[in-house]
């Protein structure tokens, strides 16, 4: 089984805020394992470990509740072995001038 974990920027600037979001992304998205925040870091970094690729989805409900962010980096992390960095869709595709 693998597991992704999602790194967003984001513009929550509270733990209560956080604690907003993470009670509603738990709800609608019963994949959705942890989630953490690094509210001293300047972009909000919002951290989300889920079992299925759905990171537009949780930027989707992200915004929906009033926040900016966008998508850092994915990691896929098979059980017991280390993350492996994965490209958003959006950046595989070509770019060549």
């Amino acid at each position: 089984m693998k597991n992704y974990v999602f790194i967003y920027k984001t513009s929550i600037d509270t733990w209560s805020r956080f604690q907003k979001l993470k009670k509603h992304l738990s709800q609608e998205l019963p994949t959705v394992s942890n989630l953490s925040i690094d509210l001293e870091d300047e972009d909000a970094v919002l951290r989300i470990e889920s079992s299925e690729r759905n990171e537009e989805y949780i930027l989707i409900l992200l915004h929906a509740q009033g926040y900016d962010g966008s998508i850092m980096g994915i990691f896929e992390r098979p059980q017991n072995e280390p993350c492996k960095h994965l490209k958003p869709p959006h950046i595989n595709k070509d770019i060549t001038p």
